[in-house]
């Protein structure tokens, strides 16, 4: 049992909190033991400017015709850059999205919330999760949708794409768990999935079903206990992660140390 067992016995968790140990041990010891900010990234940064966007749109607060004025505002802000190539690439994307975004494509559905804070229990643990946004159709089905900047996950034929299944299967199991939080809290499960591919204009469906839940928890409670046994939070480096997406990616000592190894 690790010796971090009363700080972890008071900890609300969430997804991200899961996933970042699984990305790395090293990087959840420095932000959830020691509390370090990071540095963030551009990929996050674009994401929460149109998850904002979107949210504004829903409300009210914001006009469909004023939406890619708005997002060239918040772009042009962004603190932290990648390649010119791929912030271009991602401007167009998002602006484009916006600009044939049909104004009548919820007409149908009841808007239950947007980025709705939900507050839940995983088998006695204290979770907290964010819904992009709840609708119900006009069957009183309760439908999670989940906006995303990645290509959809699935081809044609239902398969998903060999490139982009490891990312599918996780952000399931993210849904998947706030759908078992959101059977808590509302009147009734969620029977649909759906991501909404931002960038790409296009939508991935899942049906919900109890091996989704199931599978989802089990996840949640497997990394839990990981984290209970570990003691020295070793680094997983020279992934993906590491050199993208990680906020500690500038300063990281493993890293240094890994790339004298080349």
């Amino acid at each position: 049992m690790t010796v971090y067992k009363d700080l972890l016995d008071k900890m609300t968790w969430s997804y991200s909190r899961l996933t970042a140990y699984e990305h790395c041990p090293y990087h959840w010891y420095l932000r959830y033991i020691e509390g370090q900010e990071g540095e963030g990234s551009f990929y996050a940064e674009n994401g929460k400017i149109m998850h904002g966007i979107l949210h504004e749109l829903i409300k009210g607060t914001l006009s469909i015709y004023d939406a890619p004025t708005e997002y060239l505002e918040r772009f042009n802000e962004i603190e932290n850059t990648t390649k010119q190539s791929i912030m271009d690439k991602t401007y167009d994307s998002c602006v484009n999205y916006l600009d044939n975004l049909d104004e009548n494509i919820l007409d149908g559905y009841h808007v239950v919330g947007s980025e709705i804070k939900i507050n839940f229990k995983v088998y006695g643990y204290n979770f907290v999760g964010f819904i992009d946004l709840l609708l119900q159709d006009e069957n009183d089905n309760l439908i999670v949708v989940d906006h995303k900047s990645s290509d959809p996950y699935l081809k044609k034929n239902g398969e998903p794409y060999a490139s982009t299944k490891e990312q599918f299967e996780n952000y399931k199991r993210q849904l998947g768990l706030y759908c078992y939080g959101l059977a808590q809290v509302f009147d009734g499960r969620p029977t649909k999935i759906v991501f909404n591919h931002f960038k790409s204009g296009k939508m991935t469906i899942v049906p919900v079903s109890e091996r989704l839940i199931e599978d989802s928890v089990n996840w949640c409670l497997g990394v839990i206990e990981k984290i209970y046994k570990d003691d020295t939070f070793e680094p997983l480096t020279k992934t993906g992660f590491c050199y993208r997406l990680c906020d500690y990616r500038g300063d990281c000592d493993y890293l240094k140390e890994d790339e004298y190894d080349e």
